[in-house]
């Protein structure tokens, strides 16, 4: 299921993370399930042209969003900000 950030979040650029490759912004984060193994994609764009990001979270990071989705209160830049345990960037947005 993709999620859309909030206009909070876009408008404190919390949708927004400089990668090697250049400044990503987020769109949408897809998830199905908060679980360890669960692979996070991020669509959005860079420098003009839609790509997407898939990544994991490391095991801190992991905890914390685990911890607000069983609260209830989890938000896309919550799974966004943490700590990346490495990515793979894929043109277009499939």
């Amino acid at each position: 299921m993709r999620h859309l950030f909030s206009s909070g979040e876009i408008l404190n650029r919390q949708n927004e993370k400089k990668l090697s490759e250049g400044l990503f912004i987020g769109d949408t984060l897809e998830y199905d399930l908060v679980a360890a193994e669960t692979p996070f994609i991020c669509h959005g764009e860079m420098d003009g042209r839609k790509v997407s990001v898939e990544f994991h979270l490391d095991a801190d990071s992991f905890q914390q969003a685990q911890f607000r989705h069983m609260l209830g209160i989890l938000m896309q830049t919550d799974i966004f900000e943490g700590v990346w345990t490495g990515y793979i960037l894929r043109e277009g947005d499939a």
